[in-house]
C-alpha cells in the first residue's frame, strides 16, 4: 500500500479515470455536507490558508480497465461531490453568467479535471444508481436534469451558492486547488476489505449493509462484482428500499436463532457467512428479501394473503417479520398449503390485537417470535397440522407472552381509557377493523381521518355544556358518567361533521347535516337509533362492541395433544427431590419439548436460552472465569471426558456431567445470566425408582446427606479452615478450593458404602491438568508416608479430571452410630493431606 500526500486538483488532472463499484452505496451526501465542504473552502479563502485537508482517496488499479483506470475503495463521497461543484463552475463560466481572469478556466475544467482531454470520455464513473444523474449534468439541456437525485439536488445548491459571489469565482477555483487528500494506492496483495475497516474517513459513516455489501462484493473480481450486484444485490436493495439494516437484521434472526443488536449486524453476518458460498448465500437473501417486500408492501400479495398481511402492516409491529418470512417460505416450498397460511396469518393477528386490547407489554415478545416457527416444527403428539400446533403454542404461553382470554379482552374493553391509554394507530385499527368486520369491499378509515374527511368523535364530549348535564340526569350523575365513560371504547366513534361542532348536544350530533342520523358507518348504525346518551346506553353499546370484538379476534382450541408419558409435573422453582426419578418432558416460554435424560434436558435447556442471547455463552467459552457457570462451558469439546460434552453450537460445548441435583443447579445459575426465572421452566418426572436391594426414599438420603455434612463441618472447621464458610448441602459430594484455585480443589464424598477424602485437577484446560499432577505425583513417596494409608492415583489420560484419593469401604452410611467412624477418617486424613499439599502446592 502506498500513500502519499497530493492536491486533490492534481489527481483530477491525471490521465486516469476514476470507477466506484457496484458495491459501494449510493452517493448519499446530504446539503448539510455540502454546505460545510462550501464553508469550508470559503474560509480558506478569507483566511488565506495555504491547504485543507479533505480526507483519504483509497483505489487499486482496475486489472480489467484500460490505462490508468482506478477503482475507489474508500472516497467515492469526496471525490464525486468535488466533480458536481467543478461541473457547476463550468456551466456558470459556460453560459457566462460569471467570467474567469482565467480564459482557459472553461476548459481546464472541462477537458481536465471533469473529462479525458484525449477522448473526451467522463473521468468520473459514479456508484451505478447515480450514473444517469451525474452523466444528466453534462447535458447541453440542464431541464432533463433527475431532480428526486441527491447529485442533482447538491448540484443546484452549489450553483446557487456560487451564484451569491460570496467570493469570486477565480477564489473558489483557488480554493479547490488547495484541497489535500491523502492519495493510497493498494498493491496486488493488499486486502482490500481489511483496509476499508480500518481507515478512518472523514465522509460519510457507513450503515450496517452497506458494510455487508461491501464484505460480500469487495473481494471478487470487478467483473463477478458486475454480475452480482446486478443479480442479487441490486434486488435486495430493491425489495428493501430504506429498510436494508433492518431487513438484515429480521434474515439473521432466522438464521441465528437470535436477535443480533442492529449495531452489530454487520460484525454478525460476517461470522455466519464466513464459510458460504457468495452466490448461493445471495440467493438465499434475494429470497428472503421478497418476503420483506411482500409484507412492507402487502399490495403486492396475492388474494387473502394480502388482505391479511394488510392489517398486519397496519399494526407496525415489526417483531413479527422473522416469523412471518419463514411463514411466507413454507408457503412458497409447499410445506404450509394456501387455507393454513390464512389461518396462521389471521390467528397471529388475533394473538396480537388481543394483546393491544389488554396492554399486554410487548417485552420480549421479539424472542417469542424468532422460535416460533421452530418451536412448532419440534411439537410431537397427535396428527394434526402446522395450524393446531401453533395455537396449542400460543395459547400455552404464560406471562408477558400469554394470549389474553375472553374475560380479560371484555374486562380492558368495558375499564380501560383506549382514546387515553392506547397508540392512536392502534385505536384507529380497532375502529376500523370493528367497522370493517369481514366486508369484502372495507373502508379506509386510516386515510379518511388522514385526509381529513372523518375524525375520531366522543359522542359525550370532553366537556359537558349544561344541555349535556341535564340529559345526563343532573350535575353530580354526569360528572360520574363522565369520568367513568368518557375515554372508553362505548363512547369512541368516527364522524365526517365539523370538530367544531363536537360539544353539540347529542340530539345535534345525532340530527345535524354529517350527523350520526346520516352516517353509513356501520359503528354509527346503533348511536342513530338512540333518542338520548347516557349510561345505559353505553353499557349497551360496549357489549355489542365486546361481542363483535370477540367474534372478529375469537378465541381458539386446539386439538394438538402433545406426547405425554405418565408422572408428575413440578416448576423448576420448587422444592423436589428429584433423586431416582426419570424426565419425560419440559416445558419454557410456553412450548413443550420430550426428553429422555437429564443430561437432553440440561443440553436442551441452555440451547434454548442460547438460541435467545448468543453472545453470553460465547463470552463464557472463552473466558477465565473460575465460576461453574464459566467451567462448564468450552470452546472445545476435548476440554471434557468422552461423553460428558454436548455441542450447543458452533465452538460452545457443554459439561453435561454430574448427578440430577448438579444438573438442576447448573441450569438455575445459566436462568440467572438469561433474566429468566426458574419458575417459567416445568417439568414432567417419573414417581421414584426405588432399587429393591436398598429401598432408601430419595428425599431420606437428601436429608442424611445435609445433616452429615452439617455435623461433619462443624469437626473438620475445627482443625482446618479447608471448608470455612461452606454451607451442608443435599448431595454425597463436596469440594473446597485449595491455594491454586482454577479447578485444583480438595474433594469429600460419602456414598453408602463407601467415603472418599482426595484432590483432583479439574481445570478447564486438560495439559495444566496433567501438568499439576505429574508434578504432585512426583512427590508420591513424601505424600504417601504422611498418609499412611493406601491412595489411589488416577491420571486420567483419556479424561479431563485427574486426582488422588483416599478411601473408606465398607461402611454403613444410613446408620448414624457410624458417622464418629467417619468423621475420623474424613477429617483425620483431609488435615494430613492439606498439611503434605500445601508446602508442595506454593513450590508449584
Amino acid at each position: 500500500m502506498k500513500g502519499n500526500e497530493k492536491f486533490l486538483i492534481r489527481l483530477l488532472d491525471s490521465n486516469d479515470i476514476f470507477v466506484i463499484p457496484v458495491y459501494q452505496r449510493e452517493y448519499e451526501w446530504q446539503l448539510e455536507h455540502c454546505k460545510q465542504l462550501y464553508s469550508d473552502l470559503l474560509s480558506t479563502i478569507i483566511n488565506n490558508r495555504p491547504t485543507h485537508f479533505f480526507g483519504s482517496i483509497v483505489s487499486a488499479t482496475n486489472p480489467k480497465g484500460g490505462r490508468g483506470e482506478y477503482v475507489i475503495i474508500d472516497g467515492q463521497q469526496r471525490i464525486t461531490t468535488i466533480s458536481i461543484l467543478l461541473i457547476a463552475i463550468y456551466n456558470i463560466l459556460k453560459q457566462g453568467i460569471l467570467i474567469s481572469a482565467d480564459k482557459k478556466l472553461t476548459d481546464k475544467i472541462h477537458n481536465k479535471y471533469l473529462r479525458d482531454e484525449y477522448d473526451h470520455t467522463i473521468k468520473l464513473i459514479p456508484a451505478a444508481n447515480s450514473q444517469n444523474a451525474y452523466n444528466a449534468l453534462f447535458s447541453e439541456d440542464l431541464g432533463d436534469l433527475e431532480q428526486d437525485s441527491r447529485i442533482t439536488k447538491n448540484y443546484q445548491y452549489f450553483y446557487t451558492s456560487i451564484l451569491k459571489r460570496e467570493v469570486t469565482i477565480d477564489e473558489l477555483m483557488e480554493a479547490v486547488s488547495r484541497l489535500v487528500v491523502i492519495d493510497i494506492i493498494l498493491e496486488k496483495d493488499d486486502d482490500a476489505q481489511l483496509i476499508f475497516e480500518s481507515l478512518n474517513s472523514t465522509g460519510l459513516a457507513l450503515s450496517e449493509s452497506d458494510k455487508v455489501r461491501n464484505y460480500v462484493l469487495m473481494s471478487l473480481p470487478l467483473e463477478m462484482q458486475e454480475k452480482y450486484y446486478t443479480s442479487y444485490w441490486y434486488k435486495i436493495e430493491k425489495y428493501t428500499p430504506k429498510n436494508t439494516d433492518a431487513f438484515l437484521r429480521d434474515y439473521l434472526t432466522i438464521k441465528l436463532r437470535r436477535i443480533p443488536a442492529i449495531a452489530n449486524i454487520y460484525s454478525e453476518f460476517k461470522v455466519y457467512a464466513e464459510t458460504a458460498d457468495k452466490e448461493t448465500l445471495l440467493q438465499d437473501m434475494v429470497k428472503y428479501a421478497k418476503y420483506y417486500y411482500m409484507i412492507q408492501s402487502p399490495e403486492t400479495a396475492e388474494g387473502d394473503i394480502k388482505k391479511i398481511l394488510t392489517k398486519l402492516r397496519k399494526l407496525d409491529n415489526s417483531v413479527i417479520n422473522p416469523y412471518v418470512m419463514e411463514i411466507l417460505d413454507g408457503y412458497q416450498s409447499g410445506m404450509i398449503i394456501s387455507n393454513e397460511i390464512i389461518s396462521i396469518l389471521r390467528i397471529l393477528e388475533t394473538y396480537l390485537v388481543r394483546r393491544i386490547i389488554c396492554g399486554v407489554p410487548a417485552q420480549g415478545l421479539n424472542k417469542v417470535f424468532m422460535t416460533l416457527h421452530k418451536d412448532v416444527l419440534r411439537q410431537e403428539g397427535n396428527e394434526t397440522g402446522y395450524v393446531e400446533k401453533l395455537k396449542y403454542i400460543l395459547l400455552s404461553k404464560q406471562g408477558s407472552g400469554r394470549f389474553p382470554t375472553d374475560t380479560e379482552v371484555r374486562d380492558n374493553l368495558l375499564n380501560r381509557n383506549l382514546y387515553q391509554d392506547m397508540k392512536l394507530t392502534y385505536l384507529l385499527y380497532l375502529l376500523e377493523s370493528l367497522e370493517n368486520q369481514d366486508n369484502y369491499e372495507v373502508v379506509d378509515l386510516e386515510n379518511l381521518i388522514s385526509e381529513g374527511q372523518l375524525s375520531i368523535e366522543h359522542i359525550m364530549p370532553q366537556t359537558l355544556s349544561d344541555k349535556w348535564k341535564e340529559e345526563l340526569g343532573g350535575s353530580e350523575t354526569a360528572l360520574q358518567v363522565h369520568e367513568e365513560w368518557l375515554h372508553k371504547l362505548a363512547n369512541l366513534s368516527l364522524t365526517a361533521y365539523n370538530s367544531k361542532y363536537s360539544n353539540n348536544s347529542f340530539f345535534d350530533k345525532k340530527n345535524m347535516p354529517k350527523g350520526f342520523k346520516e352516517s353509513h358507518l356501520k359503528l354509527n348504525h346503533y348511536v342513530a337509533t338512540c333518542d338520548k346518551w347516557a349510561r345505559e346506553e353505553l353499557v349497551e353499546r360496549n357489549n355489542q362492541l365486546t361481542n363483535l370484538a370477540l367474534k372478529i379476534w375469537p378465541t381458539y382450541v386446539s386439538s394438538f395433544v402433545p406426547a405425554q408419558k405418565e408422572g408428575n409435573t413440578f416448576s423448576l422453582d420448587e422444592d423436589v427431590d428429584l433423586y431416582n426419578r426419570n424426565i419425560y418432558s419440559f416445558t419454557f416460554a410456553g412450548t413443550k419439548y420430550s426428553v429422555k435424560t437429564w443430561r437432553e434436558f440440561l443440553a436442551s435447556v441452555i440451547g434454548l436460552l442460547h438460541e435467545r442471547d448468543g453472545a453470553v455463552l460465547q463470552d463464557l467459552a472463552l473466558s477465565s472465569e473460575k465460576t461453574p457457570v464459566a467451567q462448564a462451558i468450552s470452546a472445545s469439546e476435548d476440554a471434557f471426558s468422552p461423553g460428558d460434552s454436548r455441542r450447543i453450537a458452533e465452538g460452545i460445548y457443554l459439561r453435561v456431567h454430574g448427578d440430577t441435583g448438579s444438573k438442576i443447579s447448573l441450569i438455575k445459575k445459566y436462568l440467572s445470566l438469561f433474566d429468566v426465572e426458574p419458575g417459567e421452566i416445568t417439568i414432567t418426572v417419573s414417581n421414584p425408582v426405588v432399587s429393591t436391594a436398598n429401598p432408601v426414599n430419595s428425599r431420606q438420603k437428601g436429608d442424611m446427606y445435609f445433616k452429615f455434612w452439617d455435623q461433619l463441618l462443624v469437626e473438620i472447621n475445627t482443625k482446618t479452615d479447608i471448608y470455612q464458610n461452606r454451607t451442608p448441602n443435599r448431595s454425597g459430594w463436596f469440594t473446597a478450593k485449595s491455594i491454586l484455585g482454577g479447578g485444583m480443589n480438595y474433594f469429600m464424598s460419602i456414598r453408602l458404602k463407601k467415603c472418599t477424602v482426595g484432590f483432583q485437577c479439574n481445570n478447564m484446560d486438560i495439559m495444566k491438568n496433567k501438568k499439576l499432577y505429574d508434578y504432585i505425583h512426583s512427590h508420591k513417596d513424601e505424600i504417601e508416608n504422611k498418609i499412611g494409608l493406601p491412595i489411589f492415583w488416577e491420571r486420567g489420560d483419556s479424561l479431563r479430571i485427574s486426582f488422588l484419593s483416599i478411601r473408606l469401604d465398607d461402611i454403613d452410611f444410613m446408620d448414624e452410630s457410624t458417622w464418629p467412624q467417619i468423621n475420623s477418617f474424613m477429617v483425620g486424613n483431609t488435615v494430613a493431606l492439606s498439611e503434605v499439599l500445601t508446602p508442595i502446592l506454593q513450590k508449584y
